[in-house]
């Protein structure tokens, strides 16, 4: 069943990350992530910022699931328990009892994800304490979401050997704590944005790992990246 006042709550938070479009697709991961959780039984009892991560944990979740190509493990995805007690996902515990936990980490390296990485699954991130998302080793396509570029806490992003098209965003370029990006293995192209190499330069980040031209992949400067 629909709830008008959910999907108002959730398009409201969406389209400040400029994602107004993110559940205009009733066939798409985003609205079926919208329409879980109108559906589950906790609804009444979550906070707002609980139905925003678990709303964007959703979003990923069916956005990387393939029909008849599941997760190779996904205990308690998707399902009432709370989404720190997912799969591959750790959080910082807040709250006077620990109840709002808030993802610190997502880690779900050769797991079976297919598919690609929704608009929506940007809420996954909305608590701010997301370090680290690794989906190493899957069949993840598309391009790199621009949306990434709001994870400011994030310090490792793995998204070698997936089959990433496209080119990596300039939003990439504003993540000040990320240290380790793996983009190799995939089929991007382009030049590495300049704000990412400026990283490299501060110290901040370490060389990019990735596939370079000379490979058919990205132009990339040797003092930003590392060629596999």
């Amino acid at each position: 069943a629909e709830d008008v006042e959910l999907k108002s709550f959730l398009t409201f938070h969406l389209e400040s990350f400029g994602l107004d479009d993110a559940l205009s697709d009733p066939s798409g991961p985003s609205y079926r992530a919208y329409l879980w959780l109108a559906n589950s039984d906790n609804l009444d009892g979550l906070s707002d910022f609980r139905r925003m991560q678990r709303f964007g944990m959703a979003a990923l979740y069916y956005g990387t699931t393939s029909p008849g190509s599941d997760w190779a493990a996904s205990t308690h995805w998707a399902t009432d328990r709370s989404e720190c007690d997912w799969y591959g996902v750790s959080c910082v515990r807040m709250g006077s009892a620990g109840s709002d936990g808030i993802i610190r980490e997502i880690s779900l390296p050769g797991n079976g994800l297919t598919g690609s990485i929704p608009p929506g699954a940007v809420l996954a991130g909305v608590g701010g304490r997301l370090a680290g998302l690794d989906l190493s080793g899957n069949a993840v396509g598309g391009t790199v979401p621009e949306a990434l570029g709001v994870f400011a806490n994030l310090s490792v992003l793995d998204l070698r050997d997936n089959d990433f098209t496209g080119r990596i965003p300039e939003s990439l370029g504003r993540l000040k704590n990320l240290e380790y990006l793996y983009v190799d293995g995939n089929a991007i192209t382009g030049r590495m944005p300049d704000g990412v190499c400026s990283l490299v330069e501060d110290g901040v980040l370490n060389p990019v790992a990735a596939d370079c031209v000379a490979s058919g992949g990205l132009e990339c400067d040797p003092d930003c990246c590392e060629c596999v």
